[in-house]
């Protein structure tokens, strides 16, 4: 057995690795005098989930949005983040971020395996599990000469970039294998509690399976339903009483993706219809684990064949959980059982493999999309005014700076900004007027308003704005300059 662990290390290793192949293209591209900070994802929301980094070093686990200049209360929420920071102090936190993207895309994998070493009893259908968690990807398709997957509109899909996807939604899915593995003795209990605290789309998906699995066996599990249900309870009240979750649960219904039922199959490939076709062979195992695992494989199909089209949630929901973890399983329950084992191999490395190279094409078009944000390559010397933040004033103080470097100010310093993230701004089109309004320089009670009302602290400057000493009843003092970014303090004239 220790073989096939050496073997199952390596490849996850492998595959981890080549999951970071757009990082990598990235980092090689990285200008002269210019750092990249990992970027991954949507740019604001990667820059949110350090800023939530940032505040975990500083000792916070009650985290607020910094992408506004009012004060919002602090929230036990989102705890995964603030963790990291808290235990890697003085690490970077680009560098904390993209190391629990390796370490919980790896511990995903092998989780995966322990699973399969516990629903297989055959050392080669475990490794046969284990590949076709790999190879399990969405199917490919050609159009306008180009070899694109379905599935698409989502980067958490792509073959490669979901081994190393969104940390806090690796590490739920970790957790939620974690329940799954130990269940129903009590250590499922935490770990059910942390798969939905880290991410309720995981939770929910957890819900639904163990509801599965009651409705078969005429058992409810009860603590581990209310560990995986009280987080979920949780952040419902935060969304109807706190900003900014009361902005994402506007926005949540708005967040709609071309995903039907036959999207969604296209997205599983052969061995979703495999699967499906296994699960009543499945059923008569009269297994608890392989009863949990048919309620977490039936837990994207109904949610998006049913419940999308009346709760008022994302169904990019439905799909966060690892759908393709308890498909690979139930599709080597099938292919187990032929003869013909070594076609439906060819068959399955056929619809899988183009859709690794259409990733790979994809990741090369996506480097040179963002290599023109200013927010990919930030250069120097910006960079090193943030950091000279952290020892200057008071954490939260708030600076007023550019669009593009609002974002990052956050991330990388424990100061608050007047305008940001796109969500997490509070009121953001009235910020944008304010913003403008002082960087104009032109009407005085305006100016002297804007300060007033967002406490302004700093503000920042380049080469292309003069700043006047004094203005509006307020003087504007140089405490930091380096060859393109000086800051300025704000104080009121006696």
């Amino acid at each position: 057995m220790k073989h096939v662990w050496f073997l199952v290390v390596c490849v996850s290793l492998l595959i981890v690795t080549l999951s970071l192949h757009e990082t990598w293209l990235l980092s090689l591209r990285t200008p002269l005098h210019a750092i990249y900070p990992f970027i991954h994802g949507y740019t604001p929301d990667y820059y949110y989930y350090l800023s939530l980094i940032e505040q975990g070093r500083e000792g916070n686990f009650f985290v607020t949005t910094r992408f506004t200049s009012e004060q919002f209360p602090r929230l036990f929420v989102q705890t995964f983040y603030p963790v990291l920071g808290f235990f890697t102090p003085g690490v970077w936190t680009p560098t904390v971020y993209l190391g629990a993207r390796i370490v919980f895309g790896f511990l995903l994998l092998i989780f995966g395996f322990m699973l399969a070493t516990k629903l297989f009893q055959k050392s080669s259908l475990q490794l046969f599990a284990f590949t076709l968690m790999i190879i399990g990807v969405p199917l490919w398709f050609i159009q306008d000469g180009n070899i694109w997957t379905a599935g698409n509109f989502w980067r958490g899909l792509e073959p490669l970039g979901r081994i190393t996807f969104l940390p806090h939604h690796l590490a739920a899915n970790t957790f939620f294998i974690g329940a799954i593995l130990l269940f129903p003795l009590w250590p499922s209990v935490f770990f059910a509690f942390l798969t939905s605290w880290t991410n309720p789309a995981s939770g929910l998906a957890l819900l639904f399976t163990l509801t599965f699995y009651s409705t078969l066996r005429r058992k409810f599990p009860l603590l581990i339903f209310v560990a995986a249900g009280i987080p979920l309870l949780i952040f419902s009240w935060y969304q109807n009483n706190f900003f900014p979750w009361t902005e994402y649960k506007r926005i949540e219904p708005l967040w709609r993706y071309p995903l039907d039922l036959f999207t969604y199959f296209k997205i599983m490939n052969i061995g979703g219809v495999i699967a499906l076709i296994s699960v009543p062979w499945v059923l008569k195992k009269r297994s608890i684990m392989w009863d949990l695992i048919v309620g977490w494989f039936f837990w994207p199909i109904v949610g998006i064949g049913f419940l999308q089209y009346f709760i008022p949630m994302s169904n990019s929901r439905y799909i966060q959980a690892a759908y393709y973890i308890p498909t690979a399983f139930l599709a080597v329950v099938w292919l187990s059982r032929k003869k013909s084992i070594f076609f439906w191999l060819i068959l399955l490395a056929a619809t899988s493999i183009p859709s690794f190279y259409a990733n790979i094409k994809f990741n090369e078009s996506m480097v040179s999309e963002s290599s023109q944000k200013l927010a990919t390559y930030p250069t120097k010397d910006p960079v090193t005014s943030i950091d000279w933040l952290n020892s200057y004033g008071n954490p939260d103080d708030l600076v007023v700076a550019p669009e593009w470097i609002s974002s990052i100010i956050p991330a990388l310093s424990n100061k608050r900004v007047m305008l940001g993230h796109p969500t997490l701004t509070y009121q953001r089109d009235k910020k944008q007027i304010d913003m403008n309004a002082l960087y104009a320089f032109g009407d005085e009670k305006e100016v002297a308003r804007v300060i007033s009302d967002h406490h302004v602290s700093l503000i920042w400057t380049d080469w292309t704005l003069k700043m006047p000493e004094t203005f509006a009843g307020f003087k504007f003092t140089p405490v930091f300059t380096n060859a393109q970014v000086t800051y300025y303090q704000v104080t009121k004239i006696p």
